[in-house]
């Protein structure tokens, strides 16, 4: 599934949450945890600044943020459980063992959301290529 995601979920005075602004992959149950973080994001910024516009574009900028580690994340995860293929098989043969033995390989997505370990080091480990 590739995510329904606006490049900036705020314009003119106008500022989205959830999947309003940005939809996860229903597969990973995440979406309620995104639209609670954009509601507290958002009214945190809110509350401490006099311009509204300006923490709705900041807002923007830390919903995408955001938005983009957790799509990085399900879309490993999504790539491991449900590639087709020869390729996408081998991938969890090999893959799959090594997850069990040592789940700390897996980005702890429930856990940490998008804080959770996303960049090539934690993609090579997911995928257990290192």
């Amino acid at each position: 599934m590739n995510p329904i995601h606006l490049e900036h979920p705020y314009r003119d005075g106008v500022a989205l949450i959830g999947d309003a602004a940005a939809a996860s992959d229903p597969c990973f149950g995440c979406g309620l945890s995104l639209m609670l973080r954009d509601v507290r994001v958002l009214q945190e910024l809110l509350a401490t600044r006099s311009d509204w516009s300006v923490a709705a574009e900041i807002y923007a900028k830390e919903h995408d943020r955001y938005f983009d580690a957790l799509h990085r994340i399900l879309s490993w995860n999504r790539e491991l459980s449900y590639a087709c293929g020869s390729a996408g098989e081998a991938r969890r043969l090999r893959a799959r063992p090594l997850l069990l033995r040592e789940p700390q390989r897996r980005p702890d997505f429930l856990g940490l959301g998008p804080e959770a370990p996303n960049d090539e080091k934690a993609r090579r480990l997911f995928f257990c290529e290192d």
